[in-house]
């Protein structure tokens, strides 16, 4: 008997999150399934502000760099560590930006289109 799992939209997870029925739970939306995510530490955490103050730095007025933020998508509302947001007006630039990032610098990379 094969068994049929629910998959949430974004709106009932926002409700579940108005309503409090996640409660204090760390949780984020991923196609459709919440999923619980581990909690940061101070490790972490400075990691990723380096990580993101550098690409800030290189990115200055190319993109926006957010640390931790809900990306809303259609079926999903993760809270990656670090997300780089283009300009409209720069992404053939910021394409390339991230294709040196996703070879050069990060194992594990996701983007998000």
């Amino acid at each position: 008997m094969a068994i049929a799992l629910a998959r949430w939209s974004v709106e009932d997870y926002h409700r579940m999150i108005a309503a409090g029925i996640l409660g204090d739970r760390q949780v984020e939306l991923l196609a459709g399934d919440i999923v619980e995510i581990s909690p940061e530490g101070p490790l972490h955490a400075s990691r990723i502000r380096k990580v993101a103050n550098y690409l800030r730095s290189l990115l200055n007025g190319l993109a926006l760099v957010s640390e931790a933020h809900p990306i809303t998508l259609s079926d999903s509302e993760p809270e990656p560590d670090v997300a780089i947001t283009l300009l409209l007006y720069l992404t053939s630039l910021g394409n390339a930006i991230l294709n040196l990032f996703q070879t050069r610098y990060f194992r594990r990379w996701k983007v998000f289109r």
